[in-house]
């Protein structure tokens, strides 16, 4: 967590000399600079570079400590990373559309607090 602490104080950092400057089209290295942070940080939290994973740390309060906006930062990136993992890659209802021609067997399993765990098994 150290290094993604210090790639975005370094993007917060750029970010702001960026906007000090009057943008991105006064200083164009400086915006790839910062634009190849961006999909650092999220290469390094195991995220896509995508523009809804970048708008997680791009937008901070300037009301707030730097400390602050960093941590909230390393906060939303740690819930969208486990969203992103446990996220199933086919819902129950595809599942059942793509074996629509195979036989499913329905499995329940005991648990301790004596309900059932369920689920379907393609035989």
């Amino acid at each position: 967590m150290e290094y993604i602490e210090s790639l975005l104080e370094e993007y917060y950092e750029l970010s702001e000399a960026l906007l000090a400057l009057g943008g991105p089209n006064k200083d164009s290295d400086l915006y790839d600079e910062i634009l190849s942070i961006e999909e650092e940080i999220c290469w390094e939290c195991s995220l896509p570079a995508s523009i809804k994973n970048r708008q997680l740390f791009q937008f901070y309060k300037p009301s707030e400590s730097r400390e602050t906006n960093i941590q909230n930062a390393i906060h939303s990136l740690e819930q969208a990373r486990s969203k992103y993992f446990y996220k199933p890659e086919k819902t129950f209802s595809q599942f059942l559309e793509m074996n629509a021609n195979h036989d499913l067997k329905n499995i329940r399993v005991p648990m301790v607090n004596g309900t059932f765990y369920e689920f379907l098994y393609p035989v």
